[in-house]
Order: C-alpha cells, then structure tokens, then sequence
C-alpha cells in the first residue's frame, strides 16, 4: 500500500531528504551492522536524494579508539553515497568531553569535528553555536542543535544547560531573536533538532523560547526519543507523531538507526511534491518495508 502511494507521487518529487538519528553504540561492530543495514537498503532504493539530515548521537562513550572507528565506520560508509550531510549534534556526541573535561584546555568532540572536515557535510560553525540555518527551493530549513564550551565549563545537552551555567552566553533573548528571524522569512520553514519541543517525546525545554512556532513552520523532525525504547519512552515508546502542545505544528520522531534500544533499524524519507503536500516514509531495513505513512499539506 504504500509502496504504490509512493510509486504514485515519485513523479512530482521537488526534494527528497533522508532523515536519520541515534546509531550511538559504543560496539563499533554493532554500529556497522546497523548502519550498513541501513545504507545497502536504502541503496537498493535507488533514490535520488538532495540532503541527508542526521539528528546526532552518532557515537557513544569515552574510549578514544571506539570513537574513532565509529567515525571511520560511518564516513566509510556514508561518503560514497555522495550526498550532502547536515549534522545536529545530540548529548552522545558530546560524551568523550564531558568525561574528560578539567583534563586539558581543549577537548576534541570527535563527531562534530569530522563533520565540520568532510566535504559537502556541514554542521554548527562553532561548538557554542545553537544553530544554524539553509536554503532548500521554497523552504528555509532551521537546524538546532546540542552545543558546548570547546573547554568543558558547560554543555547544552537534554534540553537543559549543564556545568556551568553562568558562563551560558545564550539569554532568552536570543532564542526570541532566532523566533524572529523564522517568523520574518518570506519561505516555508522545516525546523529540525536532535530533541523534540514541547507535546514530543522527551521534549527539550530549552527550545521553549521559539514556541509558539511561527505559523509559516511546517514540520518539526527530532530524535533522541528512540522508538521501541519502553525504559526511557515509557507510555510513549512507540509514538512516532505528536503536535507541538497547543499548536497544530506535527513533529516527527525519526529514530533510532540502532536497534538495542530501539525496536528497528529504522529511518525516515521526506518527500516534498510539487503540489505542496509533504510525505513522510518510515523505513524498516532491516525486513525492507515501508512500515508507516504520514501526508501532510504545507498550505494549511
């Protein structure tokens, strides 16, 4: 069924964007069983994509040398697909710093700096960088992201701040500056983040400032909230489409590419057609199925 819906619109596909969150393993072999699950599927798909957009926790843990091969494993894997990647950092990625800060000026953030050295990947341009933002057609695509002090006094991570939070430089303000600027934008707005706002699983308040969303943002993707994962997601374990609470604004929950905690090695396509309606396909690959549909109209 919807295999035929896709086959139907493939025709009028204006974007095309893979979505995918969470591999954070500290077993590289585990991480490269899910991700070259993932990256052979979605081969076969044989689909032509303009971004990937990877909601972070791509690592796990403070061993240097794993860390290291989950970064060899996943650019291996990920760089001859040719596609560029936008990379938000989630609290995992951050792991190696925290559990390490006080013991040198300045601690690597392995992930976020392989990014930030691969072409046609991108990701915040400073560690202490909240966001950052790009241009897609009609679509203005707001990237939030976890951040931190390149010397380990504070990290943004869960939505909250931890460490020292008076050496925070971020004030409400400036979040109500970045409302501005999505609420002014003459495009359609696409918000994405590691965490989810308020009415998502595991919402993180630290986005509260930037709600309520600006009516020309469409859709919120996030992940952290693993689907399947009952000891964190409680009640909500297998929600994978919430609102913003008392908005109208969905929010869509596209992780985990690890299947521990998670129930699947699972991903999400987003399509955007000509007619201004989006589709949103979560992918099982490991059985190679389409396992759910959403279909939303960006003109509401």
């Amino acid at each position: 069924m919807i295999g035929n819906v896709r086959k139907h619109l493939q025709d009028k596909v204006k974007h095309r964007i893979w979505l995918f969150s969470d591999l954070q393993q500290s077993i590289p072999e585990q991480a490269a069983y899910c991700l070259s699950t993932a990256v052979d599927d979605f081969k076969d798909l044989q689909l032509a994509c303009d971004y990937i957009w990877y909601l972070g926790d791509a690592v796990e843990g403070s061993n240097k040398d794993q860390l290291q091969e989950m970064i060899d494993i996943q650019l291996n894997l990920l760089k001859p697909l040719d596609i560029p990647v936008r990379f938000v950092l989630g609290n995992h990625d951050f792991d190696y710093m925290w559990a390490h800060r006080g013991e040198a000026e300045r601690l690597p953030v392995f992930f976020y700096e392989a990014v930030a050295n691969t072409d046609g990947w991108k990701t915040i341009d400073q560690l202490t960088s909240f966001y950052f933002t790009e241009d897609i057609g009609d679509y203005k695509i707001v990237f939030l992201s976890d951040h931190g002090d390149p010397f380990g006094e504070w990290i943004s991570t869960h939505g909250l701040i931890h460490g020292n939070e008076d050496k925070y430089p971020f004030t409400k303000e400036d979040f109500l500056k970045l409302r501005q600027e999505i609420a002014q934008s003459s495009k359609k707005v696409i918000t994405v983040s590691h965490g989810s706002f308020a009415g998502g699983n595991r919402a993180f308040p630290l986005w509260d400032p930037l709600l309520p969303l600006p009516d020309n943002v469409k859709v919120h993707f996030y992940g952290h909230s693993h689907i399947g994962d009952v000891v964190h997601g409680k009640e909500q374990a297998y929600r994978k489409i919430a609102y913003v609470d008392h908005e109208k604004t969905p929010q869509i929950n596209v992780s985990s590419l690890e299947n521990r905690r998670g129930d699947e090695v699972r991903s999400v396509i987003l399509e955007i057609y000509e007619d201004d309606t989006i589709g949103v396909y979560f992918r099982d690959h490991e059985k190679k199925v389409w396992a759910d549909l959403y279909m939303m109209d960006d003109r509401r």
